[in-house]
């Protein structure tokens, strides 16, 4: 059972909807690891604290406008990190997890900005994505632009009161200035506000950390963890901000333009870069896959910048100071006799 069904049966097992053999599958599935238990009670404390705590106005109506606009999306949405600072109104037997998530963070944020007055119209939560090889400059419906790097996704949910947007990946954002309407950006537990600005968001699952770069305006970045707050910053231009989502702690630097910025205009940049680093980004920056026929002996420092350069360029490049061999091949890259 993927993960998608298993949530939908942890909804369907609050709102005590269960089978005698559903509840022994999740037993089970709970038994098997930690992280299946940690998921669990993520479910059960919003489900619980909504309950006991908080009381939508209008409860029927909002639910079924935002239930329709969700679920007639252009795409699948993926479900915001749970913090203590959005405490999730869950409404009640929930037919989604999608919904339950993503509905009710939006608006728990609708109604805390406007007191009693029903949320307006919401638009359609949209998903874009770009492959390994990829950049994609796009329109959000405020007119803010955002261009998504290689290997990267967000999900955007807009309405009256409200610009939210998830990301997976590397974005830059340019954002229409709007004092009503707050533009979030949430990655991992990291959480940046803007009202007009431009910044870049580096938060790929495969690095152990996620940077917020500023290049005009003001941006709040906030960190916080399964509902622990660890701080916040207010980031100047020129400024970067870099979080460790392992020992959830965070260090402030000067922005580099080009690791933060002018990747949009096909600046590759590596700062003293490991090997794997090294292959890790060319594959999502070239699309292709690596084959490395014997290991580093020696550690890689690589730093160096390529402006517009194609892979052959880059390589023949880095040869020269690293002293390997290569393959080019249609289906793959071979790197070999490294030192």
């Amino acid at each position: 059972m993927d993960d998608i069904h298993v949530e939908k049966l942890i909804v369907k097992h609050l709102s005590g909807e269960t089978s005698a053999k559903e509840n022994e599958f999740l037993n089970s599935w709970l038994q098997a690891s930690e992280k299946n238990q940690r998921l669990f009670h993520f479910y059960k404390s919003a489900w619980t604290e909504t309950a006991l705590e908080y009381k939508v106005p209008n409860q029927e109506r909002v639910y079924d406008k935002i239930s329709d606009n969700i679920h007639t999306g252009t795409g699948p949405a993926e479900s915001f990190t749970y913090r203590n600072r959005f405490k999730i109104p869950v409404l009640v037997r929930a037919a989604s997890v999608i919904f339950l998530v993503w509905a009710g963070w939006m608006l728990w944020y609708v109604l805390q900005k406007n007191n009693d007055r029903p949320p307006q119209t919401v638009s359609n939560a949209v998903w874009k994505e770009t492959a390994r090889g990829q950049k994609l400059k796009t329109f959000l419906p405020d007119g803010s632009v955002v261009w998504l790097n290689a290997e990267s996704k967000i999900n955007e949910l807009f309405s009256d009161t409200l610009r939210a947007i998830h990301l997976r990946g590397m974005a830059y954002f340019e954002v229409e200035k709007d004092t009503l309407r707050p533009f979030v950006v949430q990655s991992e537990d990291v959480l940046v506000t803007a009202l007009g600005t431009a910044f870049s968001v580096r938060a790929y699952a495969s690095e152990d950390r996620v940077s917020v770069a500023l290049q005009e305006g003001s941006v709040l970045v906030e960190f916080g963890d399964e509902g622990q707050d660890v701080g916040k910053i207010m980031l100047e231009p020129g400024r970067e901000v870099h979080y460790n989502v392992h020992d959830r702690t965070y260090l402030e630097t000067s922005a580099v333009d080009d690791n933060a910025f002018n990747w949009r205009n096909g600046v590759l940049y590596f700062h003293d870069a490991s090997f794997e680093q090294v292959i890790r980004r060319l594959s999502r920056w070239y699309g292709v896959e690596f084959e490395v026929v014997n290991q580093v002996e020696d550690p890689w420092h690589y730093t160096a910048t390529f402006r517009n350069f194609n892979l052959k360029e880059v390589l023949q490049s880095m040869s020269y100071t690293k002293d390997f061999t290569y393959e080019i091949h249609p289906e793959k890259v071979i790197i070999k006799n490294l030192k």
